[in-house]
């Protein structure tokens, strides 16, 4: 229901404003329209999933608390246990979905609010579903995308037509894909470059990494309670998830990359750092500092994520931490 609100908005505001769907704009694919679409309608898939887990979380919260508990205590450091076991999985996960979903409400201008009318009802819908019926969950969730449809593509087409000059930045908005959103708050003083850096990041970390995170943590914990159907229907959330953050991170590892203000003898291609680092030279030390930095800020909780889902596998407990290991939770 939700991809399809999407889709209708998106094709309407698209003709209203004649762009070409298959034309392709120059030599980065990641600028042609259909690319762009995919993309969106994986970060909106994306979001379908997070909202869902929510009421898995909270229905199968009481099953798993006794390794969720244990896990938190085999970290051992900042006292983090007895809060977790207060909290519960579900009601961390809940919390997660809101710190992550509702804060872009306040931020962003009155015709991105449509977007999100389904999401808040999908969130909704989930609870519903983790707690009463899958009826209730569907009666709570078709309200507000009814809504969102009624008047979102009315505003969006008048946006289209206000604010929107080239066709990069209108496929960019049609989808409400990764980084566009933040040139709308802060205007054109700041440089683009550190658009896509802050406001991608922050998205990366706390829209879809945490969501990951969990989504993982929760994979190992119903390992031996599941079936391969279910694990395969987790395996393919997860690699939503996974897909939809890497596919972030190379116009903001390009952006990063040239914020950081290299010296001119330091200044090279993306391309150039990458087989340079390998070489002994003091020369190489500025560029390959950049990447480190990235690749420890960005990339690495992605491969952390990955890597639980492998050690569900290889713990003979399932579950793995950065700082310990595999847990042992006999």
């Amino acid at each position: 229901m939700f991809l399809l609100a999407h889709a209708g908005l998106t094709a309407c505001a698209m003709c209203q404003v004649g762009l070409k769907f298959w034309e392709f704009p120059g030599r980065n694919p990641m600028t042609w329209t259909p690319v762009l679409f995919l993309l969106t309608l994986l970060e909106h898939m994306d979001m379908f999933t997070d909202a869902l887990f929510v009421g898995t979380a909270a229905a199968c919260s009481d099953t798993i608390a006794d390794q969720f508990e244990k896990s938190w205590a085999a970290v051992g450091r900042g006292g983090l246990g007895p809060l977790m076991a207060k909290l519960t999985f579900g009601g961390l996960a809940f919390s997660f979905v809101l710190a992550a979903y509702l804060p872009q409400l306040v931020y962003l201008p009155s015709p991105a609010v449509p977007l999100f009318l389904p999401a808040a009802g999908l969130l909704l819908g989930a609870l519903a579903i983790g707690y009463s019926s899958w009826a209730v969950g569907v009666a709570m969730a078709l309200p507000l995308t009814v809504a969102a449809i009624n008047f979102g593509e009315r505003m969006w087409r008048g946006n289209f037509t206000r604010q929107l000059e080239d066709r990069k930045e209108g496929a960019l908005w049609v989808g409400m894909v990764v980084f566009q959103n933040f040139h709308y708050i802060v205007g054109d003083e700041v440089p683009k470059s550190v658009r896509l850096v802050a406001f991608g990041l922050v998205r990366l970390l706390y829209e879809n990494l945490l969501q990951l995170w969990l989504q993982s943590s929760y994979f190992a914990f119903t390992f031996e309670a599941t079936g391969d159907t279910a694990k395969a229907k987790i395996l393919v959330s997860l690699a939503l998830g996974l897909g939809v953050s890497v596919s972030k991170l190379p116009e903001m590892f390009s952006a990063w990359y040239d914020e950081m203000r290299l010296p001119a003898d330091c200044r090279i291609t993306v391309y150039e750092t990458l087989r340079r680092c390998g070489e002994p030279r003091r020369d190489n030390i500025c560029p390959c500092v950049s990447v480190l930095l990235f690749c420890l800020v960005a990339l690495g909780p992605v491969l952390a994520v990955a890597a639980k889902v492998y050690f569900a596998y290889a713990c003979p407990d399932h579950v793995w931490n950065i700082l310990g290991g595999c847990v042992v939770l006999d």
